[in-house]
């Protein structure tokens, strides 16, 4: 199976986390042909496999492809996962789990163990199995050259994907992108365009914070927004240059065995902010009264059709199904992001070219 990502608009990054992938579950039909989903595989509650995430991935995108990583965050993990990471007889598990595992498109693992030539080997295998290779690099030094070496070891480099997953980009001092952060990633990305400028590029990265209080509104307890930072880092570079990724307005790094309490927020994408409501001192029916004010000051959510709005709408109504937990609200979230962001890509004619022939190196 060989993939043509020039077909897809759009590299959402999501967990195997139950309120992450309810909101992909429920995208239109349409919305979910349109994008190319990065997965990344944790474990999921109360099991010991991988086969439950694995499935619910399924469940979401029917036969359709998508991308899959392996969690490296410790609290994310169990035993098969990390299994499946051993770089013990080139990758053995891990390929092995790709050839059973038809519909995924396999992301080079950068074992913690792994030398450069076992990750080289790896993505020779990967591409021996007639699978097509893809390399998330983080803004990591020792996997760029290791991402460079293996297109190198490739027959057909220009088939596979670079992700540039540039993770939480906000300073939180300031609000805006981290100093250093934008010629961090110009200076990743010129370094591929001159080694591989056949290989397609994607980059991502998130700027929604893990605690909102801090974006506000000036007096307020309950309203505020967030700038979308990812559609300023994309602008920055351009879409002749790089594919537009982001984390599906989902921090970068989640913690869910947190305590705390958690209080009712609702967040609508709109104008390159999440504009959001909270209602602390409440609970459950704190949504219905955020739900209220979202539609009251956001129109669009009344003739909105995707699910996330109808849910919105359900809520501040109070008929059908309502959003009435964080996971629920969380949900909504993600799937009102994600085809918020279908609307600014095709806003910004930034749909993929059938074909793009031109050369790209003298960009930089």
């Amino acid at each position: 199976m060989k993939m043509n990502f020039n077909n897809y608009a759009y590299f959402p990054i999501l967990r195997t986390r139950q309120a992450e992938l309810n909101g992909l579950y429920h995208l239109s039909d349409d919305a979910k042909d349109k994008i190319l989903p990065i997965i990344t595989l944790g474990k999921w509650r109360n099991t010991d496999g991988v086969d439950k995430a694995l499935g619910k991935v399924e469940e979401c995108l029917g036969s359709r492809n998508f991308i899959l990583d392996l969690s490296k965050e410790i609290q994310h993990q169990n035993e098969s996962i990390s299994n499946l990471m051993l770089p013990d007889s080139i990758f053995k598990n891990w390929l092995e789990f790709i050839e059973k595992n038809k519909s995924v498109v396999p992301v080079v693992q950068f074992a913690p163990t792994a030398t450069r030539r076992n990750v080289v080997q790896q993505a020779v295998a990967i591409e021996k199995l007639g699978r097509t290779p893809v390399f998330r690099v983080r803004i990591n030094q020792n996997e760029l050259d290791s991402t460079l070496a293996s297109l190198y070891a490739l027959n057909a480099p220009e088939k596979a994907l670079i992700i540039i997953d540039a993770g939480y980009i906000r300073e939180v001092s300031t609000k805006l992108i981290k100093a250093g952060v934008l010629q961090t990633i110009l200076n990743t990305i010129n370094t591929i365009v001159q080694e591989v400028p056949e290989t397609l590029r994607v980059l991502a990265g998130t700027s929604y914070p893990r605690s909102v209080t801090q974006y506000r509104n000036d007096d307020s307890e309950t309203s505020g927004r967030i700038s979308m930072l990812e559609h300023i880092l994309y602008d920055s570079i351009g879409p002749d240059i790089v594919r537009y990724g982001d984390h599906a307005s989902i921090h970068s790094v989640v913690y869910d065995d947190e305590g705390g309490t958690y209080l009712p927020k609702l967040d609508v994408p709109s104008d390159h902010y999440w504009y959001f409501e909270r209602r602390p001192g409440t609970k459950s029916e704190g949504y219905k009264d955020a739900a209220e004010t979202l539609l009251k000051n956001h129109p669009s959510l009344k003739t909105n059709t995707c699910w996330g709005a109808e849910m919105v709408r359900n809520t501040a109504a109070g008929n059908g199904k309502t959003i009435n937990s964080p996971i629920a609200a969380i949900s909504v979230r993600v799937n009102l992001h994600i085809d918020y962001q279908l609307e600014f890509l095709e806003a910004a004619n930034a749909m993929p070219p059938k074909e793009d022939n031109g050369d790209e190196e003298s960009w930089i």
